[in-house]
């Protein structure tokens, strides 16, 4: 029953998300994802973002 009570408090902040017979955690600032998923994750605005700083500083 503690770690419900703990489950069921960090709940109503709204950290983890319960579900039947467990908990998750949605992505977000306060879970670190792996190392694969963070660099998979926007991919494509990485790269425009990359392409602006290239071209800012000129080494394009």
């Amino acid at each position: 029953m503690t770690v419900l009570r703990g489950i069921t408090a960090m709940d109503r902040q709204g950290l983890p998300r319960r579900t039947r017979g467990g908990a998750s955690v949605e992505p977000s600032a306060l879970f670190e994802s792996s190392v694969t998923v963070r660099l998979e994750s926007q991919a494509a605005a990485k790269q425009a973002i990359a392409l602006a700083v290239l071209q800012y500083v000129g080494c394009r």
